[in-house]
């Protein structure tokens, strides 16, 4: 929380005196002026963000900076120490107790991807507190004075939002476990359109409840806080529309009335809260604090709403269960995605630790999406309970959970006890959205972190802007929702994870530190954990693809041979032309000349026709018999290849034969094993089920409700039993102080006196005798009408014949 340059490198142990000991990597992100200094050997003082330090019962805001030099070691000094909620604290009920501190939009803790376009002062911070029967939001509006806002004087403590429940035990009371802010989506920032509404969400707060259901509030603002201009006249002007909208006199459309009465409670507050905007800057500075000229009942001190529930977190695991005061198992972060789609759709991501029937705990992220824009209109506490009903129903429908992500994890060595047994414990879990990549976040515990990554905000917000009409956008193609979930870094027993921040820091790159209770210290870089990741799960796809296609392997070359033998055709295709033309060369040729006629007898017609037949037998005979004969030497060199592709397929599937072999007698072995556990299994389960049949509950439902209102006023008796001591404390003690300082007390009555009192018993007297007579009479009346209705033998009876009877008490 706060403002100041550097960053905190690995902390060492042995500070001496208040002092802070930081490691080498301390001044990598000293300014300029500090690294000339340190290069020329001169010490610089370097400050270090506001950091925030508090526990169930204070908070501390501590400033700190650090002394460069050229030494290897700097050591770092706290110069401020400020409490900025002592004051409310010490005057809250003893019960109070500090649930989770966020600081202000726009101190430099969120994250670059959102869209927050708030500036609030150093250490502005908000404060979820809890105590009996009471949530409350406590804002701190910053700290005055000092160097970076620190060691200053802290602002004045506002409350704008209280909410009562009813305090019945973990199992049925709802109180607030988290707290967030309302991030609207990065796409706003590229839409011009957008903002006009993004003053709602900049100023509106989600709360979690133990049951999983998500509350908003509206607004919330710190005081000095810079608001876009734009965004601040865009807002009145659009309520101010809709007061001239609505007609607020018809009593044929009390909807309208009632959102009337809302739009003017908005504008007023808005006006008081902003001012008159005459100027002409980019920022408004918001006034939460009341001043004079507000006069007494000035709308900054309105009680904010809790509105909704917009969305109920559904429950899937098998034995969910909670820590024992509910904080910490349950937390609620904004995910606003990477901001490609529409940005009338914020995301927000619920972080749980469920228990399985097996004592697992897993790691459970359930990414919810909500409209933006107007959705979440300014409201305060002072409606009706009819106004506010039927604008929580409004809210109905306006958010939903798109994605669930449960990381299956065995049971930890810590889970189990001394027998051998698991013990169902809940860790606390906090989530981290990534401060470069908008698509992911971490789940933290004390066991690890496990790296959660989707696109489910991004693939609703195309699928709203695709379907939004006039959006001047062009349909995006369709695309699924992608998610992935693995575990970045595990903690091995007995150790714990007791600390995890996210570096996204140009110097320091994309780096997640940890810090374990045996005091070690782990950086892990992102960006190369996730590349392994992808490397490990690309290999792990192949080597399955591998063993998957060992035996369909032999078969796809068998396969691709069968399909190149098709396309070839048939050998007698290819030879009967062949031999046909051979057969008719034969065939043409007879015997022209023959051994009687000799050479010098035969003329130049015999030569000629000694040579027409030479030519007819090279190209009638010879020629098809060589291109016979290459046609059958390729067909047996294919078929060879065929041949030993075939016995080598064989041996293959030999191998594969002795293969099953073995594994059909291991999996025989396994089979009688499996057998004789599932016989014994089903002996047990048949004992346990016969023991377990006396134990069934059998109370009805009136016994139930029975015992629920003995809960409730056991409870109740609880809670005022601290009280009532402590009256009986005080009452005795001043009994004690009278008698022993004053006399002992007398009463004079007159004459006249006494007989008023007589007269006043006389006539009370009068007044019972007459109402007995009414009585007495009125139960003769009763009587004879049940006797004549057949009702005298069932009046006054509960239960007859086992059954429950409505007329008894």
């Amino acid at each position: 929380s706060g403002s100041g340059s550097g960053s905190g490198g690995r902390a060492k142990s042995g500070g001496r005196g208040g002092r802070l000991r930081f490691g080498d990597d301390a001044d990598a992100d000293a300014d300029a002026d500090a690294d000339d200094d340190v290069a020329d050997g001169k010490k610089s003082d370097v400050s270090l963000p506001l950091l925030c330090l508090y526990t169930a019962r204070s908070a501390f805001v501590l400033d700190i900076s650090y002394s460069t030099a050229s030494g290897a070691e700097a050591e770092g000094t706290v110069q401020a120490s400020v409490e900025p909620l002592e004051q409310h604290l010490l005057s809250a009920a003893s019960s109070t107790k500090i649930v989770t501190i966020l600081p202000g939009p726009g101190c430099g803790y969120q994250s670059t991807l959102s869209s927050w376009d708030v500036l609030c002062r150093p250490g502005s911070m908000m404060a979820l507190m809890s105590s009996d029967g009471e949530d409350s939001l406590v804002l701190s509006h910053g700290i005055g004075g000092g160097r970076g806002g620190g060691g200053g004087t802290p602002q004045p403590v506002t409350v704008p939002l209280r909410r009562g429940y009813e305090e019945l035990g973990s199992d049925i009371s709802d109180s607030i476990v988290d707290v967030c802010f309302v991030s609207s989506s990065p796409a706003a920032s590229a839409d011009d359109a957008a903002t006009s509404t993004d003053l709602f969400p900049s100023m509106s707060v989600l709360l979690l409840s133990r049951t999983g259901c998500v509350h908003a509030a509206s607004p919330i603002l710190f005081d000095g806080a810079l608001y876009p201009r734009k965004a601040v006249v865009d807002a009145s002007r659009h309520i101010r529309g809709e007061i001239d909208r609505l007609d607020s006199n018809n009593p044929a459309k009390p909807d309208e009335a009632m959102l009337w009465r809302r739009a003017k409670a908005a504008v007023h507050h808005l006006d008081e809260a902003f001012g008159t905007l005459t100027d002409r800057s980019v920022y408004v500075k918001a006034g939460a604090l009341p001043s004079a000229r507000d006069g007494p009942q000035s709308s900054k001190e309105w009680p904010v709403a809790t509105q909704g529930p917009l969305v109920v977190v559904p429950e899937v695991s098998d034995v969910p269960t909670l820590s024992g005061d509910g904080a910490g198992s349950s937390c609620i972060v904004p995910f606003s995605g990477t901001g490609a789609g529409s940005a009338c759709v914020s995301g927000f991501a619920v972080g749980r630790v469920v228990n399985t029937e097996d004592g697992a705990n897993n790691p459970r992220v359930d990414v919810g999406v909500m409209s933006a824009g107007t959705t979440l209109f300014p409201r305060f506490d002072f409606e009706s309970e009819a106004d506010a009903d039927a604008l929580d129903e409004n809210l109905e429908g306006v958010a939903a959970i798109v994605e669930i992500i449960e990381f299956e994890s065995p049971p930890s060595p810590q889970d189990v006890d001394g027998s051998g047994s698991m013990v169902n414990s809940t860790l606390r879990c906090t989530l981290i959205p990534d401060p470069i990549d908008g698509s992911a976040l971490y789940h933290v515990t004390q066991r690890g972190v496990v790296t959660v990554t989707t696109n489910a905000v991004d693939v609703i917000a195309q699928r709203v802007a695709s379907s939004s009409a006039g959006s001047g956008r062009e349909p995006a193609p369709e695309e699924s929702i992608s998610t992935s979930a693995w575990s970045l870094l595990e903690v091995s027993s007995p150790a714990a994870l007791e600390g995890v921040g996210l570096s996204g820091d140009a110097h320091l790159g994309h780096v997640l530190l940890a810090t374990a209770s045996d005091g070690s210290i782990e950086a892990v870089n992102i960006t190369a954990a996730q590349y392994l990741h992808e490397a490990s799960k690309i290999s792990s796809e192949n080597v399955s693809e591998r063993a998957l296609t060992v035996v369909s392997s032999a078969q796809t070359e068998s396969d691709e041979a069968l399909k190149a033998m098709e396309s070839l055709p048939p050998l007698h295709e290819l030879i009967a032309p062949l031999l046909q033309d051979i057969s008719s060369g034969l065939a043409g040729m007879g015997k022209l000349v023959g051994g009687a006629t000799r050479p010098q007898d035969a003329n130049p017609g015999t030569v000629a026709t000694v040579l027409s037949t030479k030519s007819s037998c090279e190209k009638d005979v010879v020629l098809p018999l060589k291109e016979l004969h290459s046609l059958t030497t390729a067909r047996r060199d294919l078929l060879q290849d065929m041949y030993e592709s075939q016995m080598t397929q064989i041996e293959e599937l030999r191998k594969m034969v002795e293969t099953l072999r073995e594994r059909m007698t291991k999996s025989n072995e396994k089979k009688e094993q499996a057998e004789e556990n599932a016989t014994a299994l089903s002996q047990r389960s048949a004992a346990v089920l016969t023991a377990a049949k006396d134990l069934v509950p059998t109370i009805t439902e009136a016994e139930h409700q029975y015992f629920t209102q003995l809960k409730r006023y056991d409870a109740s008796c609880k809670k005022w039993q601290g009280h009532i001591d402590t009256m009986k404390n005080r009452a005795d003690k001043l009994s004690d102080e009278t008698s022993a300082q004053s006399a002992a007390p007398s009463l004079d009555i007159g004459a006249n006196e006494m007989t008023h009192m007589n007269e006043l018993v006389k006539g009370q007297g009068n007044h019972l005798k007459l109402a007995a007579r009414k009585l007495e009479k009125l139960g003769r009346e009763t009587k004879r009408i049940t006797q004549a209705v057949g009702l005298d033998s069932v009046y006054g009876v509960g239960v007859t014949k086992g059954k429950e009877n409505v007329h008894g008490q």
